[in-house]
């Protein structure tokens, strides 16, 4: 998967355990940011890992970022507020242009939402 970064920067987010955004991107970091933010909880990306199995060859699915979401908050004892689905939608949307409509929660998160 090609993202456009040069080798170095990739080198320097790996060797600082940030998996996430040398597989994904950083519209994914920024997903993520907004996402904490919103809900009030920190999100671990070897939580994110581990939940979603995401590897160089496993890209996961809108669904699995709300459920990081709604896990995160369950562990910090943060209350998932009514209409999580809701928020994580409007999230993507703000973040990548996607339309609403086209956000499923099958849908992989590179290729149907262009994150990466």
């Amino acid at each position: 998967m090609k993202c456009g970064w040069s080798i170095s920067v990739c080198a320097d987010l790996s060797r600082r355990g940030c998996m996430i955004a040398v597989i994904m991107g950083f519209q994914l970091l920024d997903m993520t940011f907004r996402s904490e933010k919103r809900f009030g909880v920190k999100l671990k990306e070897r939580d994110f890992v581990r939940l979603t199995g995401i590897s160089a060859t496993h890209v996961p699915t809108v669904g699995d970022f709300h459920n990081w979401v709604c896990q995160s908050c369950r562990e910090q004892g943060v209350p998932i507020p009514h209409g999580s689905w809701r928020r994580i939608k409007l999230i993507i949307v703000d973040v990548t242009g996607t339309p609403p409509s086209k956000i499923r929660k099958e849908s992989l998160l590179n290729s149907e939402i262009g994150i990466g």
